[in-house]
């Protein structure tokens, strides 16, 4: 077995270890995206998983989270239970408290 020498030689031997090292690409977000779903007229849409649909109206339908004030939630244990648990209950403060 002679070995081959030559341009020829390191070409096919560069192209078999490009091929051999390239890892499989995945398709991105945008190419999982159909050409042809149906997007509001807006300039700034957002993807639901179905549609795009208009920045404004996606923040209109977007859950809310609703927090009771800390006073709230103290009077609420104290109904709910003995007012020994209450007064022994740790103060729960809001994150937002300290930041104004």
């Amino acid at each position: 077995m002679t070995p081959v020498y030559g341009r020829e030689a390191l070409r096919r031997l560069r192209e078999q270890q490009a091929a051999s090292h390239e890892p499989e690409r995945q398709p991105s977000l945008l190419e999982q995206i159909p050409a042809d779903v149906p997007m509001d007229d807006a300039t700034l849409t957002v993807w639901t998983g179905e549609r795009f649909m208009s920045y404004d109206e996606w923040l209109a339908t977007a859950p809310l989270v609703i927090e009771e004030p800390p006073q709230e939630r103290k009077a609420r244990i104290a109904k709910g239970k003995g007012n020994e648990e209450a007064t022994n209950a740790p103060a729960q403060h809001s994150v937002q408290e300290g930041l104004w």
